[in-house]
């Protein structure tokens, strides 16, 4: 029986899934995302590359899998949407305001354009609302002795208030935690045992340095994306494992390595950005194989393009990385995106009256108004559809017919009719603004 090697990766358009069998043979599979239940996709995108494979189905697959590997932007699509869990932090009395105070660089994380205009230049809104922040008295020195003994009373308090305001995960960020961690352990404790299924992150195990914001940060980012990384990922395995995998499966870290569910359940903050990190890892070792050490890696997707660089041999790694403004201490490697795919919808500037592509993206549902699954916003798929880069017949390896009329319909209606163009003028004019990126 053949044993084979299987890594699925989750974006925001397609499911890609790649097989790889004991003698070296790669097959692909494909399928659309299902942002419903992303578990869906992954099964679909395996059940494709076993019927290319010559397989009945995904469980037939499974069932000799060595190896399954998994990449997805569940944690990335949690913090952008703002779809997480509603977030309590505890921290030290005194400190309440350390996550809002921030560091004073509101400029991080915008760009050139952005900062330019002083109307951009506030705090990013944080993922802790002032009034679900806590503070209880304990003290640890920098070396690491108990200063001020951890107020029990004080705690079980602070963890009932924010119950009871709803919270439903709890990020605890004790000052000098990372010398001695025992008021956050003793803090743990009193979770555990009044609220069990409460989903909490301490500090000292998450993002165990120096940076009093960052720490805090970074704690908060793992306790908003937790939950839900959790139950997504406990329920991909156990269908996983209901279809035949025996392994446990392998999740992609955005450092370049992988973790099992349970550890990236607990360190949930490790898989943001983690989408490409396979990619740029394998293109390394290809770079390896033929002798080339410098290398530009780039991903091109249907929500964004990323870019990432290895040289001499070295992948490029960001230790401080800024994400949606907020700078969090978890080891990535560097990628710098745009929001440029061929899922990137494409809109007129009400001011200027420019056409602008893109960085909002249609995903893969609805998606581009070519899939016929509802889109009504032009992408450039649309586009390309409508140049004849795309084969109405042929896209999804033949299982997914594209609608090239409805596509003229609505590009011709929002776009070429308001900007006084034909269909082919603004088409080639999307697919120029595309490629200017």
């Amino acid at each position: 029986m053949m044993n084979y090697v299987v890594g699925v990766d989750i974006g925001g358009t397609f499911t890609d899934c790649v097989v790889v069998d004991e003698g070296g043979k790669v097959t692909i599979g494909k399928s659309l995302s299902t942002p419903a239940d992303f578990s869906q996709g992954a099964l679909n995108a395996a059940g494709d590359a076993a019927q290319n494979i010559g397989l009945k189905n995904a469980d037939e697959l499974l069932g000799a899998t060595r190896l399954f590997f998994h990449a997805c932007t569940v944690g990335d699509n949690t913090l952008i949407t703002r779809a997480g869990a509603k977030t309590g932090l505890i921290l030290t009395k005194g400190f309440g305001d350390t996550l809002h105070m921030m560091r004073g660089k509101i400029a991080e994380g915008l760009t050139e354009n952005e900062i330019a205009h002083r109307s951009a230049l506030d705090k990013p809104e944080p993922f802790v609302p002032r009034k679900m922040v806590e503070e209880v008295p304990e003290r640890v020195y920098y070396k690491g002795q108990e200063l001020i003994r951890l107020d029990v009373h004080a705690a079980e308090q602070a963890i009932h208030r924010l119950v009871a305001k709803g919270a439903e995960s709890i990020a605890v960020c004790f000052l000098w935690s990372i010398m001695n961690d025992s008021h956050e352990q003793q803090l743990a404790e009193m979770i555990k045992k009044n609220y069990p299924e409460l989903f909490f992150t301490l500090s000292s195990e998450v993002a165990p340095y120096l940076g009093e914001y960052e720490r805090s940060a970074t704690t908060v980012f793992n306790a908003y994306i937790g939950p839900k990384i959790s139950s997504y990922l406990k329920n991909l395995q156990r269908i996983l494992h209901s279809k035949g995998l025996e392994r446990e499966p392998l999740i992609m870290q955005a450092y370049g390595g992988v973790l099992g569910v349970g550890a990236t359940c607990k360190n949930a903050v490790g898989i943001i950005e983690s989408g490409p990190a396979a990619g740029i890892v394998g293109t390394r070792f290809l770079g390896e194989r033929i002798g080339e050490k410098n290398i530009l890696a780039t991903d091109m997707g249907g929500t964004t393009f990323k870019v990432s660089v290895v040289r001499d041999g070295v992948i490029e790694r960001d230790y401080k990385p800024v994400i949606l403004r907020h700078s969090i201490l978890s080891t990535k490697i560097w990628v710098e995106s745009i929001g440029a795919g061929g899922g990137s919808i494409v809109w007129i500037d009400p001011e200027t009256g420019l056409l602008k592509v893109g960085p909002q993206g249609a995903g893969s549902s609805p998606g581009p108004v070519c899939y016929g699954l509802g889109g009504s916003e032009v992408t450039v798929s649309d586009a390309d559809l409508i140049l004849g880069y795309l084969n109405e017949e042929c896209f999804l390896g033949g299982r997914m017919r594209l609608d090239r009329e409805k596509a003229l319909e609505v590009l011709r209606k929002k776009i070429a009719q308001p900007m006084n163009m034909s269909v082919a003028d603004a088409a080639s004019g999307i697919y120029r603004s595309y490629a200017s990126w």
